[in-house]
């Protein structure tokens, strides 16, 4: 068979919302409508689908723990995960660097909490979902940033250098 393409909208998350938290299972009851939809309208029994999730499912990302709860309601469903390469190794691969520096840590993080300050005892963060660029916070500080956007497509952007510089 030829594989065919079914295309759903994606949600956006309320980004100014006073409660994080119910933004987030907000966006994530909508992204389950949207699967079951797909599912229900664009499959037929006995046929088998696959999502593709931009970026990373395993960090940041909800996609597996939406599926988990479509199959925890249907009894016919059964799913597997598919590793990829994730936004960070993509993000690296094009800098040609390794994340962290010889014998430190690394902490993988988001823009929002990175807000609350640079985490202790550690060199180097991978920061994630800062549509705030909260990077720009650090500038004066000595920092070298790797920034990437839409890696690994033809629209990508890929900026390095000291913080204060670019």
């Amino acid at each position: 068979h030829t594989p065919r393409f079914a295309e759903g909208l994606q949600p956006e998350r309320e980004r100014e919302a006073a409660d994080y938290r119910a933004s987030v299972d907000e966006l994530n009851r909508d992204k389950q409508a949207v699967f079951e939809h797909l599912i229900d309208e664009q499959m037929a029994d006995g046929e088998t689908a696959a999502f593709m999730v931009w970026g990373d499912p395993s960090l940041y990302d909800s996609s597996i723990r939406i599926i988990e709860a479509i199959a925890a309601r249907r009894s016919d469903f059964v799913y597997d995960v598919i590793p990829g390469i994730t936004s960070l190794q993509a993000l690296t691969a094009r800098h040609r660097i390794p994340l962290n520096s010889i014998g430190r840590a690394v902490e993988i993080t988001t823009g929002r909490l990175l807000a609350e300050g640079w985490p202790q005892g550690v060199d180097s963060v991978a920061v994630m979902l800062d549509a705030k660029d909260t990077y720009r916070r650090f500038v004066g500080h000595g920092l070298h940033i790797y920034w990437g956007a839409y890696v690994g497509t033809v629209d990508e952007i890929l900026i390095a250098g000291p913080l204060d510089e670019v």
